[in-house]
């Protein structure tokens, strides 16, 4: 009896040893900087058995998360790797996911290739939200924006989303504080508008992220 559990075990960890992909690193830390829209994520491996290894599903834990599709058969000895696009716009701080990926030979229990991205922030305005109420007159209003990464980053544009919000930037210390001055058009009621304001891009980045100011008039 206990040498057939013998004979069971060693057979079971001999099917482990002969076909199964080895990762150099099952857990990636990052960091981002404040203006980076996406960034591109990968994790080597090797089959360190002498079997295929068929690769058929990966999974992430965040549609933020974009892992390379399609199925793939990894030779003997073969090394390889998966690469994901990590979708950062409109995130900040510490995020934390993962991949789960899928191979003929663990369908039960697959690999898991955790991820984590700190995305630190930049430019936060003195008030979230702008907000004038229909008792009050149609006076201009600024907001600071001070910028808290430890690099500049200049502010070159302002694009209101509606026509009838003028603005005005003004720079009171370059890459690092901004007044942007609002002021609605006469008459304009019940209006949800936003402010864009687009940075001046790393040169490495061909489309950095920008920033926004919301506005409300009741």
């Amino acid at each position: 009896m206990k040498t057939g559990l013998i004979i069971s075990l060693v057979a079971f960890y001999a099917v482990r040893v002969v076909a199964q992909l080895e990762w150099d690193q099952e857990f990636i830390r990052l960091k981002a900087h404040p203006l980076q829209e996406k960034m591109q994520i990968e994790f080597n491996y090797r089959n360190v058995g002498d079997q295929p290894v068929k690769i058929v599903r990966m999974d992430s834990s965040c549609g933020c998360l974009v892992p390379q599709k399609g199925p793939r058969t990894v030779a003997p000895g073969e090394s390889g790797s998966i690469t994901a696009e990590f979708m950062l716009r409109g995130r900040s701080g510490k995020q934390k996911k993962h991949i789960l990926v899928t191979t003929d030979r663990n369908a039960q229990v697959p690999y898991r290739l955790d991820i984590e991205v700190d995305i630190p922030g930049s430019y936060l305005p003195s008030v979230k939200r702008v907000i004038w109420e229909r008792a009050e007159t149609y006076e201009s209003r600024t907001v600071r924006l001070t910028n808290h990464y430890h690099e500049p980053i200049n502010l070159i544009e302002v694009l209101p989303s509606i026509g009838t919000l003028r603005t005005e930037l003004k720079t009171v210390k370059p890459g690092f504080e901004y007044d942007l001055t609002i002021t609605p058009e006469p008459g304009v009621k019940n209006l949800r508008a936003f402010i864009r304001l687009k940075p001046e891009p790393l040169s490495e980045m061909q489309k950095p992220r920008d920033f926004k100011v919301y506005v409300f008039v009741r």
